[in-house]
C-alpha cells in the first residue's frame, strides 16, 4: 500500500487567507504592498474600507468606501400595485370628466353673454 502524500502535500499548499485591519485614513495610507498589488483594507474605527492598490512603481493609491448591513428588500405586492393603479385611473376619469363638463357649461355661457349682448345692442338701434 502506498503512503498517502498526496493529500498531505495539498493542505500545505492551500493559502492563508486573512483580513487587513488599518486604523482610518493614516493607517490605510501607511499599508505597504508589492508593486501591482491591490486589496481591501477594514477600517476599525468607521463603517469603511479601503480599497488600495499600487502601480508598477509601487505608489499607494487609497479610496475609501461607505459599508453598511445588507437589508433583504421587500417582495412587490401585485394586488397593492393593482389598487394604486385603479385608484389613479379613478382620479384621472374624475379630472377628465370635470374637464369636459367645464368646456361643455363655457359655450354655453359664452352664447348667453353673446345674445344678450346681441339684444342689447338691437335694443339700443331700436330706439
Amino acid at each position: 500500500m502506498m503512503p498517502n502524500y498526496l493529500n498531505y502535500n495539498t493542505m500545505n499548499m492551500l493559502p492563508r487567507y486573512e483580513i487587513n485591519i488599518v486604523k482610518g485614513a493614516a493607517g490605510a495610507s501607511n499599508f505597504r504592498m508589492a508593486p501591482n498589488s491591490r486589496t481591501i483594507l477594514a477600517d476599525e474605527t468607521a463603517p469603511i474600507v479601503w480599497f488600495a492598490r499600487t502601480d508598477s512603481g509601487g505608489y499607494l493609491t487609497v479610496e475609501p468606501y461607505d459599508i453598511s448591513p445588507h437589508q433583504e428588500q421587500q417582495p412587490v405586492n401585485v394586488s397593492d400595485l393593482e389598487a394604486r393603479v385603479r385608484k389613479l385611473e379613478e382620479m384621472y376619469a374624475q379630472q377628465s370628466n370635470s374637464t369636459k363638463s367645464r368646456k361643455q357649461r363655457q359655450p354655453a355661457a359664452n352664447a348667453m353673454v353673446e345674445s344678450a349682448n346681441g339684444a342689447a345692442q338691437v335694443d339700443s338701434t331700436n330706439v
